[in-house]
């Protein structure tokens, strides 16, 4: 007690200090602790700027101008996943015994990124499977194509994190344990929860039914002699992509368009490859002229 007391009476002088020819740095045994508490009153308030950013993100990233295609409440729904997967792994850490730390509230933030991921993963697999087809079949094909790209996912970030739990850095190891178990969660309620909420979400396709009020709507064909913002906002096709033989063409979103049309084809012409190594090679060249100056 009486080391800690001479310490904030020692802070709070050097703190006012000025000197002209001295420049003082200084550290105490409780400094880290301190400037990590002071870091969590950063950081916190700002998780739920970026909750309200990332559903956001989610559901206009799950929309399409199809009625009937466009998923927004699965977007929600994903997020909602990496938040239980957030709230699971607090409550079961918790309930271990294993301390609480500053550290740990920067955890929420990178489950976040990871659930939001998958999402889009298991989503892009949905859209490449024929909407002709039934719900479990392209549940089936959609698992098949996701499934092993999520698991891997999770067994590289599981042993990263596996491996910095054994750490004796205790702020460290506390972290990595708390992030490890929130990715395991994060995987099984991806495959289980979310996938039963795009199963739902299937069906209400299935039964061309739009994507906010669940009604059932007519395809646009069925609405030629409606208003323009009837057919707009009121219509849609879950067969859209698929030609008079059966097959399915694709109806793609319009981020994975402008990649396959556009962004693909530019990046592999031979001058754009000239440039992209010279800015990796300045790039590269800066961060070892950094690393050199600590």
């Amino acid at each position: 007690k009486l080391s800690e007391k001479w310490e904030r009476k020692a802070l709070s002088f050097l703190e006012t200090f000025k000197s002209s020819v001295i420049n003082v740095c200084y550290s105490t045994s409780s400094s880290i602790d301190e400037e990590l508490a002071a870091l969590t009153t950063r950081v916190v308030p700002l998780f739920s700027i970026t909750f309200t950013v990332l559903i956001t993100f989610s559901v206009l990233s799950c929309m399409m101008l199809d009625n009937v295609r466009s998923k927004p409440w699965l977007g929600m729904l994903g997020v909602l996943s990496a938040g239980m997967a957030i709230a699971a792994s607090m409550g079961l850490c918790l309930y271990c015994g294993v301390k609480f730390n500053s550290v740990v509230a920067s955890m929420p933030f990178l489950a976040l990124g990871i659930g939001v991921d998958d999402l889009f993963v298991m989503l892009a697999a949905w859209r490449k499977t024929h909407p002709g087809h039934s719900v479990e079949e392209r549940m089936g094909e959609t698992y098949a194509d996701a499934a092993v790209s999520i698991t891997i996912t999770t067994i590289t970030d599981g042993l990263a994190f596996g491996i910095g739990a054994i750490t004796t850095i205790p702020a460290v190891r506390i972290f990595c344990i708390y992030t490890g178990v929130a990715v395991l969660f994060d995987y099984l309620f991806q495959i289980t929860f979310f996938g039963a909420c795009m199963v739902y979400i299937g069906h209400r396709e299935k039964g061309n039914r739009h994507a906010v009020t669940c009604k059932r709507v007519p395809t646009p064909d069925e609405a030629k002699d409606r208003s323009g913002c009837f057919r707009a906002m009121c219509t849609g096709n879950t067969m859209a992509g698929v030609g008079s033989d059966g097959e399915y063409h694709g109806s793609d979103h319009a981020v994975m368009v402008f990649f396959r049309k556009y962004f693909g084809p530019f990046i592999t012409k031979w001058w754009v490859k000239i440039i992209v190594l010279l800015i990796y090679g300045a790039y590269l060249g800066c961060a070892i002229w950094g690393c050199l100056q600590v």
